[in-house]
């Protein structure tokens, strides 16, 4: 919720706040394109008849906007008179160079903040399909709707979203520009918006594309209970054979009755198959008195955020450096144990070669000390058979000696084995070997809708009063991104 600012939309059938005057009476036509489904205008008025329509409000706020239709060209259509608060009245114009058009056509100045009285006049052909104001700190709010722009900065987006200026297509209808001449828009399930307010009501608004063969589904989280609606058009839907084309004011969802007090909206799209989500404004309810005491949901919870991640920050930097200073101590402890084992040995350690034959023992004995030496053809027998089994040895009595004590010979291997010894065998065949397998994998393949109609928007000049947004004539994106699942 935006802190210390607030508007609120005033439909056309507010009788009792907009007053619609003239020689004959407004006529109201009933569209479902229309906020709330209907607009009015001063049908008398047109054809250079030469009689105009007048349109009375009294308000409390700051400044008003009125929204609809801008006339069709004649002499004269395009002036428009006012008077605010009694005051000299003076003349404006639509400023909408390529009439008609679906926009906001007129906005008052900048007002001090409290009751005004507005009039408006020489309206020929104009219709009227909704009033915002603006309000004050001491604005009455009760039985008034707040309106949300999808602009607004207490809107948190989350996902891929477009902010697109760019005009709808209304079909038969009048093409024009959204609610503040921008939407939000997405075509990726998993996008989401969340908003935070405090009243009794809420309702979702955008622009819906008729004229696509597809769907959108959203789900509804209202303070943790959600619900699912999905948005389908099919070759036989009224609005696709009727050529609609995109509609605006389209409601997604409205929650009429809720419990007074703060709620956290969350809109997330579920699915999106050839369609686009724009999102455009919401409305609620509000259940505080006047602006002054409005809650500020979102300066609460950033406060709250904030307070979390500097106390998670924090942690983690204690665990960091407790679990630093713990390795260090470990790392220097291992050092000076290895250290020690060193000194306490005094000698160098002989590297040992695994899977590697050792080279054979030397023992060189002088004559004197030898007895019973064997006869050559055994000893001849033996060194060509260097890899023989103890049983194949004729070795004759002896008894070895070595100046510096006795000198045991190497162990046989087992008896009756023709089989190298593990000294003897190739490295090879001694290494364990790894296979691969190949694991099955599934596949999500993600494919491209094209069944948007591309149509011809309104060149980028267009702009309506009040604003210095220039708005954009490009239309619907035509390839949507859609996934399905095999």
């Amino acid at each position: 919720m935006a802190s210390g600012q607030l508007s609120i939309v005033v439909d056309d059938k507010r009788s009792e706040t907009i007053v619609l005057t003239g020689p004959a009476s407004w006529t109201t036509t009933s569209l479902q394109q229309w906020f709330n489904g209907t607009v009015q205008s001063p049908d008398f008025a047109l054809n250079n008849s030469g009689q105009f329509g007048t349109l009375q409000m009294k308000f409390h706020g700051t400044s008003v906007a009125f929204f609809g239709v801008t006339p069709p060209v004649f002499p004269g259509s395009q002036n428009l008179t006012v008077s605010i608060d009694g005051g000299t009245p003076y003349n404006t114009s639509y400023a909408d160079p390529n009439p008609q058009s679906y926009r906001q056509w007129y906005q008052s100045p900048l007002l001090s903040d409290g009751d005004h009285n507005i009039e408006l006049s020489h309206i020929a052909g104009t219709s009227l399909d909704f009033a915002v104001i603006t309000v004050g700190q001491d604005t009455p709010l009760a039985g008034q709707k707040a309106i949300v722009d999808n602009d607004d900065s207490a809107i948190t987006f989350n996902g891929n979203w477009r902010r697109s200026q760019d005009m709808f297509n209304s079909g038969p209808q009048p093409d024009g520009f959204p609610y503040h001449n921008t939407t939000h828009q997405t075509t990726e399930a998993g996008s989401s918006f969340t908003y935070h307010f405090t009243g009794s009501s809420a309702a979702i608004y955008g622009i819906f594309t008729w004229s696509n063969l597809g769907l959108i589904s959203l789900t509804f989280t209202l303070d943790g209970q959600s619900l699912s609606q999905s948005y389908r058009v099919k070759t036989d839907t009224p609005q696709f054979v009727s050529e609609l084309g995109q509609q605006q004011n389209f409601l997604f969802y409205s929650y009429d009755f809720l419990q007074s007090g703060n709620h956290t909206l969350v809109v997330n799209v579920t699915d999106c198959v050839n369609q686009t989500f724009a999102f455009d404004f919401l409305t609620y309810t509000p259940s505080f008195s006047t602006l002054a005491s409005m809650p500020n949901l979102t300066q609460g919870s950033t406060g709250a955020s904030s307070a979390s991640q500097s106390e998670k920050s924090s942690t983690a930097i204690i665990v960091g450096g407790v679990g630093g200073a713990v390795l260090l101590i470990a790392f220097l402890s291992l050092i000076f144990i290895f250290r020690k084992r060193r000194r306490s040995k005094g000698m160098k350690y002989k590297p040992v070669y695994p899977f590697v034959h050792p080279p054979p023992d030397v023992t060189v004995i002088p004559l004197s000390y030898q007895r019973n030496l064997p006869s050559t053809a055994s000893t001849n027998s033996d060194a060509a058979q260097p890899h023989s089994s103890p049983a194949h040895h004729s070795f004759s009595p002896v008894d070895l000696y070595h100046p510096e004590g006795s000198r045991p010979l190497p162990l046989p291997t087992a008896d009756n084995s023709n089989e190298p010894s593990n000294f003897d065998r190739p490295f090879d065949d001694l290494r364990e070997s790894y296979g691969t397998g190949n694991a099955d994998t599934s596949s999500v393949y993600r494919g491209r809708g094209d069944g948007a109609r591309q149509w011809e928007g309104s060149s980028g000049e267009l702009s309506p009063p009040s604003y210095d947004e220039t708005t954009g004539g490009r239309g619907p994106p035509t390839h949507i991104s859609y996934i399905i699942q095999r």
